[in-house]
Parts: C-alpha cells; structure tokens; sequence
C-alpha cells in the first residue's frame, strides 16, 4: 500500500478549514511515524487541540517522540514564552488592542495556546514595562475587554 503524504496547506484548500494544526509521532528509535492532522473552523477548538499537544510537547515542536515517554521532559510545567514575548509587540506595535484580540491571534498564528498568553507572556512583559493598559481593574489581570497597549517598534 503507498504512502499518502498531504500538507497542512492541502487540507486547509481542499477541506476549507481555516485552521489546521499537525502533530508528529515518532517511535523509540527517532523513525517519524505518521503525523496527526486536526482540522476546524472554530478556534476554541484549535486552542483546545494545542493545549492537550502541549501537555505532552512541552518544547512547542508538536512532537512526541516514544523514548522520551515517561520521563519528566514531558511532564513538565513550564513553557517557554520567550518567541511569544518577542513576537507579539511586534505584530501589535502602536496598537491598543483587546485581550481578546491578542488571544484569538496568538492561537491562530503562532504555536502557543491561549493559557500562555495572560499569565505566562503579558503579565512579565507588563512588570517589565513593555506593555501597558489604560482600563485594567488590577495590574498583571486581563478580564475580557481589557486593552493591552503595545508600544510603537521604534519607540
């Protein structure tokens, strides 16, 4: 039986899903699997499928690989939000958006899921003064509505 090989790009033009996520499997010696393919129109769904990934891919290469089962890389709580912090003054620079916006952007163009978004990213970007808010309640807390001001990129 062949081997069917179809992109991420493919499925989103064939099957007009807006939204599609990849994940690989490899097996204890390094041999890449097969690679699951999650599809959907809604992005509570994508921001659901990539919070059960980084469960089990706590690097965000949304990859598992077999001889690493059962050891503590991948039980690890920690997320790496370096790329994230660097990427969103960047793509919201002299904007004041809201943090629904910022959420809804983080879980369809990057690969972090929306839970690494307020406390993991903002809240340490917010103490260390590279982002502001005008109608926050509480400093370092983003209930919905709240807006998030980026500074301009070459401020």
């Amino acid at each position: 039986m062949g081997e069917i090989s179809i992109k991420p790009c493919q499925l989103h033009e064939m099957c007009k899903y807006p939204y599609t996520q990849s994940f690989a499997m490899y097996g204890d010696r390094g041999k890449r699997f097969y690679d699951l393919f999650y599809r959907t129109r809604e992005l509570i769904g994508l921001d659901s499928m990539k919070a059960a990934m980084w469960k089990v891919a706590q690097s965000g290469d949304f990859s598992f690989r077999d001889r690493l089962a059962n050891q503590e890389v991948i039980f690890s709580q920690s997320v790496n939000t370096a790329p994230l912090r660097r990427h969103l003054p960047q793509h919201f620079a002299g904007q004041a958006v809201t943090i629904e916006s910022v959420v809804d952007h983080v879980v369809a163009a990057t690969p972090d899921a929306s839970s690494h978004v307020k406390r993991t990213t903002l809240a340490p970007m917010q103490t260390d003064g590279l982002i502001t808010s005008p109608n926050q309640a509480r400093k370092n807390s983003y209930p919905n509505g709240t807006v998030i001001v980026f500074p301009d990129a070459l401020a």
